[in-house]
C-alpha cells in the first residue's frame, strides 16, 4: 500500500507578506551640486594661478605650497595676525588631484541624500560649520599648512549616520509602479522606507 506524503508548497507558491513602509518626501539636491561645482572651479583657479605665477603644474598628489598659501590655505602665522578668513577659504582648496577626487566622491555619495532630507539651507550650514571646525582643530593641533574639505565631509558623514542609521538596502528611490500610492504624490523625488529591510 502506497502512502502519500504531504506536499509542501514551494516558496513561489506561498503567499508573500505585504510590504509595509512609508515615503519620505525629498527636496531636489541643488546646494550639494553647487558645492561640487565651486570646488572644481577653485581647483582650476589653483592650477592656472600656479602655472602663471610660478610655472608650476598641479601634481596628482601635491602642488606648490606657495600657491596654497597665497590663495588662502590654513597658514598659522597669517591667521595669528588676523586673517581669520583662511579658516573658511582653506576648505575650498585642495593639495592635489587625488585629494580633490576623494573629497568630490565623498560629497557626491553623501551630500545629495542628506540635502534632500534636510533642505539646502541646513545642508549648507552643516557643510560650512563642519569645514570651519575642521580648520579650527587643525589650527589648534598642528602648525603645518593645510587645505581641503575633509572637515566638511566628516560633518556630512556624521549627520548622515545620525539621520540614516539603517542599512543601505532600506533607503532607496520610490518605486515607479507605486507612485500613485505615495503620501506626497506631487513632490519628487522621495525615499521609500521598507519595513522588511530593518536587519
Amino acid at each position: 500500500m502506497n502512502t502519500l506524503e504531504p506536499v509542501t508548497p514551494s516558496s513561489e507558491e506561498q503567499p508573500q507578506p505585504p510590504v509595509r513602509g512609508y515615503y519620505i518626501p525629498q527636496s531636489k539636491p541643488v546646494a550639494s551640486r553647487i558645492v561640487l561645482g565651486v570646488l572644481l572651479v577653485v581647483f582650476v583657479i589653483q592650477i592656472l594661478y600656479g602655472w602663471i605665477r610660478y610655472g608650476a603644474l598641479m601634481g596628482f598628489n601635491g602642488g606648490d605650497i606657495r600657491v596654497l598659501v597665497e590663495l588662502g590655505a590654513k597658514y598659522d602665522p597669517a591667521i595669528y595676525q588676523g586673517e581669520y578668513w583662511r579658516l573658511f577659504t582653506a576648505t575650498l582648496l585642495h593639495g592635489g588631484v587625488l585629494h580633490l577626487m576623494f573629497n568630490l566622491y565623498a560629497l557626491f555619495s553623501l551630500g545629495p541624500l542628506l540635502e534632500s532630507y534636510l533642505g539646502p539651507a541646513r545642508f549648507l550650514a552643516i557643510y560650512v560649520l563642519g569645514g570651519l571646525f575642521g580648520s579650527l582643530l587643525s589650527y589648534a593641533f598642528t602648525d603645518s599648512v593645510s587645505v581641503g574639505a575633509s572637515g566638511a565631509i566628516f560633518g556630512i558623514f556624521g549627520n548622515h549616520r545620525l539621520l540614516f542609521p539603517l542599512p543601505a538596502c532600506v533607503w532607496r528611490q520610490r518605486p515607479r509602479h507605486s507612485s500613485k500610492h505615495a503620501l506626497h504624490p506631487g513632490r519628487q523625488p522621495s525615499l521609500w522606507l521598507c519595513g522588511q529591510c530593518t536587519h
